[in-house]
């Protein structure tokens, strides 16, 4: 059964909100008094689903979603991108809870693991709200084609925007946009009370960009030379290979740092 957009979208909303849940049991657990002594009770989140409900195939051929937002009549796949780092710091959050786990008493390490799962709490809420949005504007063509004129001055021949129209789209569309930051919002409140660190949602509201996706956007793009799967996110080779050059220049000056350090 092929899937729309809307679909595809609600399945990785839930996705995120399977992350969530997850987030939670753990917060809770690094909260407790006697959480070091709780961590055979994490549990770790399978990073690979929400790629899969972006992921469509058709006669042999890979195609993915790619997710943002308009910006100066530009997309920029701000989904994307968040998505990354997410993923970045629940790989961080495996790899240390697992290593606590064999035994070691480490008070940094510990207190490192908590800002990750503050983090990983934050992220996946804010994603799993903002594919439920894009779900939403997906289900409505008209609000589809009335970002697509607000974020890049296009529309369609066929069915140009006359006054009429936006009158008619413009209020649906507002609405919805103030349902998605609200939500985000309420979630933010949410939070400080099930957080290990309070502090650290606050922090994480205060770096979300303020426009978030209120203008979504997003492409289907066939699978392509160049292009990478990277913490579990499709990039095109346009961001995949910047990207790469960085994580191997990172490698490569920490090994230096470390050469030094034995040198000395």
């Amino acid at each position: 059964m092929t899937l729309s957009d809307q679909d595809r979208f609600l399945a990785a909303s839930n996705a995120f909100k399977s992350y969530y849940n997850d987030a939670l049991h753990n917060a809770a657990i690094l909260k407790s008094p006697d959480g070091p002594s709780k961590l055979g009770d994490l549990v770790f989140s399978d990073t690979k689903e929400p790629l899969k409900c972006l992921t469509r195939e058709e006669d042999g051929k890979k195609s993915f979603y790619l997710m943002g937002v308009f910006d100066n009549k530009k997309m920029r796949w701000a989904v994307m991108d968040q998505m990354y780092n997410l993923h970045g710091q629940m790989v961080a959050f495996e790899g240390l809870a697992r290593f606590l786990k064999t035994g070691k008493d480490d008070a940094a390490a510990f207190k490192s693991l908590s800002g990750y799962v503050d983090v990983i709490l934050f992220g996946s809420k804010v994603l799993s709200e903002t594919c439920l949005y894009f779900s939403k504007v997906a289900a409505d063509k008209q609000m589809s084609e009335l970002i697509l004129y607000a974020g890049t001055g296009l529309a369609s021949k066929n069915n140009p925007f006359t006054k009429e129209r936006l009158a008619e789209v413009e209020p649906r569309l507002k609405g919805l946009i103030n349902d998605y930051m609200s939500a985000i919002n309420r979630s933010i409140q949410e939070m400080l009370s099930k957080a290990v660190s309070p502090e650290k949602i606050k922090q994480c509201g205060q770096m979300l960009p303020g426009r978030l996706c209120q203008l979504a956007c997003w492409m289907v793009k066939e699978d392509e030379p160049g292009a990478k799967v990277i913490n579990n996110v499709w990039l095109p080779k346009e961001s995949a290979e910047p990207l790469l050059k960085k994580l191997i220049d990172e490698q490569v000056q920490a090994m230096a740092a470390k050469t030094i350090k034995k040198k000395e």
